[in-house]
């Protein structure tokens, strides 16, 4: 009833995401609705997360880092903090600028017809164009932003 609740309680904010851990997949039917996907199933991604290591012992390290409070952690930073976004450039370049930083980019968070959208696992050789408000999802140690970090990759045109 608390996911039903809270719902109620911020359909006056409509920005507000909540997001339950729900123990027992068998609630799933109480708890989604059209539209509705704020909540996880803890078995599931357990399973999800062993089935991964199992296949590929390597991510062992990467999820414990990953998963421990000291480790690294995700987070959404500016776009203009790794490159000028007024030209296109490939997703490796992104990642370049970013492991420069000692940081790992995974991702993108961009407006899609209006929309934010996130998108993950981009294909290095892709071209992207991107925006003043795009946000680059990494996995990195610190949450400032370049405070000791200074590399921004633009082109310049002769």
């Amino acid at each position: 009833m608390t996911l039903i609740h809270l719902r109620d309680i911020t359909s006056a904010f409509p920005t507000v995401n909540i997001v339950t851990e729900m123990l027992d997949e068998r609630n799933r039917s109480l708890a989604s609705t059209d539209g509705i996907n704020d909540f996880i199933i803890s078995n599931t991604i357990v399973s999800l997360l062993l089935t991964q290591i199992a296949e590929n012992q390597d991510l062992h390290a990467v999820f414990r880092d990953l998963f421990d409070a000291a480790g690294s952690e995700l987070y959404l930073k500016p776009i203009t903090e790794y490159i000028s976004p007024t030209h296109q450039y490939t997703m490796a370049t992104l990642v370049y600028a970013a492991a420069q930083c000692n940081e790992i980019a995974i991702g993108l968070k961009c407006k899609v017809n209006g929309e934010w959208a996130v998108r993950l696992n981009i294909p290095k050789s892709e071209t992207l164009t991107f925006s003043n408000d795009d946000l680059v999802v990494v996995i990195a140690e610190n949450p400032s932003y370049r405070h000791n970090c200074h590399i921004v990759i633009t082109v310049i045109r002769i």
